[in-house]
């Protein structure tokens, strides 16, 4: 049975090579890009998880402007 997977920060360069790598392993990925899927949304993360049968989630999403 085929596993899914959100990869939050799919965008970046963690979220990119996750993808390939849980791909590769058989992994059906939900790729979110900011654009797509704000995770500082509670109410746009709540509707997307409804919308989508999701067993794991790698959260990648970061802030890279710290400074």
């Amino acid at each position: 049975m085929t596993k899914n997977i959100l990869i939050t920060g799919a965008g970046g360069m963690l979220g990119q090579d996750a993808a390939q790598i849980f791909s590769d392993a058989g992994y059906k990925v939900l790729q979110a890009k900011k654009s797509d899927l704000d995770v500082t949304n509670l109410t746009q993360v709540r509707d997307f998880l409804s919308k989508n049968i999701v067993d794991f989630v790698l959260h990648a999403a970061a802030y890279t402007k710290v400074d």
